[in-house]
């Protein structure tokens, strides 16, 4: 049935004028943002078949939508053909993918060929060249390098090697991936989980360094290995780096069509099919990372004694280097949950986006802790009302919160560079509670 669906989705799309080069991600996301209202419409007109209904998309017209919906639509519709402008600009390509979330159109990641694209935002690439150069150079491998074309970001697409072959190998890979634990931690990285990580053996990739020089979390800074993603920290759920993808997971906020043709119904909880390629194979089988928990150890260790040794250096490569990071205000998962709540004709009838965010934002907490929030409620429901999930950068010697426009919507109370001082102060506390928790979890 979800083939049929999203070909319907398509199908309607382009009824409405969209002439969009990747279907799969706009089918994908029109799924979550109208599935509720297309099972409640295949009720409403008594249909025997939910394939025939969704075939070709005739299951409703847009004028005859609730006047709310049909604001967010033609609003997620006017987005996507400034990502069709933008991305043909990126790339300059007819022929490209999105990747990722759906954002601001500048905010996406853009594929075509064997590159990704992404404006410059998130520009850490120049201090981590300089970096690894000085005390890493044998880790680079594990950095994708980034290029600077036309003021964006061009990186090429990963190449994936899971296979080991041999004992040896995989022992290099965890020493390897031990050192890149620690480097991570030192630079207070965050979101290094399943869908980050990929192997080149012997080696951990870590493609996506956005969250980097984390600001305090909560009132009193408890940053820590568990904070990176690398570690599991809830097993129903795990999308840790370590181990995530060796036991199925289930999928949540994501309205899949189940029940059958008869009686369709939305499931908003099913077993995950996402693929990861974060865990090495022998043989096409899944390695337990807790077989090699000493190589993981021995290479933390090191990293951890190279970076104490350089600290005066490392302090003053971050002072002197201009380093912009994405900063994660609020879970993805809040914002999905505002829109998905929002899609049921309930809901949207009852009232519009934006009071339905404002009122959902009201009881929110901030993972950090802001000086100021001047502005911030306002973009959030901005994005919002567009069907797109809000995302934020800083600079890190600067206490302002950037949206995708520049418009400063936020202000820390200190710099990311500030709190990164404070940390790295008590770096060997920080690396002996990271060791017991990787311990303990061997």
């Amino acid at each position: 049935m979800r083939d049929a669906l999203l070909k319907g989705l398509v199908s309607w799309a382009k009824r409405q004028g969209m002439q969009f080069p990747d279907y799969r991600f706009l089918g994908v996301s029109l799924e979550d943002l109208l599935l509720p209202t297309i099972v409640t419409s295949f009720y409403a007109q008594k249909v025997r078949n939910f394939s025939d209904f969704v075939h070709e998309g005739k299951f409703f017209e847009m004028d005859e939508l609730h006047s709310n919906i049909q604001s967010l639509l033609k609003n997620f519709f006017n987005e996507l053909n400034e990502s069709l402008i933008y991305g043909r600009k990126i790339t300059r390509s007819e022929d490209f993918l999105i990747l990722g979330d759906v954002h601001k159109f500048n905010d996406m990641r853009y594929k075509s060929g064997s590159n990704v694209y992404f404006e410059n935002r998130a520009y850490y690439s120049i201090f981590l060249d300089k970096f690894l150069s000085s005390l890493f150079p044998h880790l680079k491998e594990s950095f994708p390098p980034h290029s600077v074309l036309n003021d964006c970001i061009q990186r090429k697409f990963i190449k994936v090697n899971e296979e080991s072959r041999n004992n040896e190998e995989l022992r290099e890979y965890y020493y390897n991936l031990g050192q890149v634990a620690s480097i991570l931690l030192a630079l207070r990285a965050i979101d290094i989980n399943a869908e980050n990580v990929v192997i080149n053996m012997p080696f951990p990739i870590i493609f996506d360094l956005e969250c980097l020089f984390t600001n305090q979390i909560g009132e009193v800074d408890d940053y820590g290995i568990k904070s990176t993603g690398i570690v599991e920290i809830n097993e129903e759920f795990d999308m840790s780096a370590l181990s995530g993808g060796m036991k199925p997971v289930k999928s949540y906020l994501k309205p899949i069509i189940s029940g059958s043709e008869l009686r369709p119904v939305i499931k908003w909880s099913a077993q995950s099919k996402g693929v990861y390629y974060n865990i090495p194979l022998v043989k096409g089988d899944k390695v337990d990372y807790k077989g090699f928990s000493n190589e993981i150890i021995s290479g933390m260790t090191l990293a951890s004694q190279i970076i104490k040794n350089n600290g005066t250096n490392i302090r003053n490569l971050v002072h002197e280097t201009e380093i912009g990071t994405r900063v994660i205000l609020a879970p993805t998962k809040l914002y999905k949950i505002i829109l998905q709540s929002y899609m049921f004709p309930q809901v949207y009838e009852q009232k519009t986006m934006a009071k339905h965010a404002k009122e959902e934002l009201k009881s929110r907490e901030t993972i950090h802790s802001l000086a100021s929030m001047k502005g911030l409620e306002r973009d959030e429901i901005k994005s919002l009302s567009y069907g797109l999930i809000p995302k934020y950068h800083s600079e890190i010697h600067s206490t302002d919160i950037l949206n995708n426009e520049g418009s400063i919507v936020a202000k820390f109370g200190v710099t990311q560079e500030e709190t990164w001082l404070k940390y790295f102060e008590g770096w060997e506390k920080h690396f002996n509670e990271a060791i017991a928790v990787v311990k303990q979890g061997a």
